[in-house]
């Protein structure tokens, strides 16, 4: 499969971006490719915004689909982030547009 992710602030639509296609990424793709987002601090202090990112296999002739979608609250990334650490690497479930 040659998959590509979609990745914005839910509820912002002018947040979204793209990464770059992973050709031939099979089952397993993968992504080092870092994003800049502007989040106002005071939303993620009173609500829950999330980071929806949705992974879409790039098909030439039947259309793009969508196979899979993850939720990332904000304020779980940033709890765990601080000045001079070192980076942390967590997962996320994906779900199947399904729902399952």
């Amino acid at each position: 499969m040659d998959v590509f992710v979609v990745v914005k602030i839910t509820g912002d639509t002018t947040t979204e971006k793209i990464t770059p296609l992973h050709k031939d990424g099979g089952t397993s793709p993968k992504w080092n490719h870092p994003m800049l987002f502007t989040i106002n601090g005071t939303l993620v202090q009173t609500n829950t915004p999330l980071i929806t990112s949705w992974l879409v296999c790039c098909r030439t002739f039947r259309g793009d689909k969508e196979i899979g979608e993850t939720q990332i609250p904000i304020k779980d990334l940033l709890d765990s982030a601080g000045r001079g650490s070192p980076a942390k690497y967590t997962t996320y479930p994906v779900k199947k547009p399904s729902a399952r």
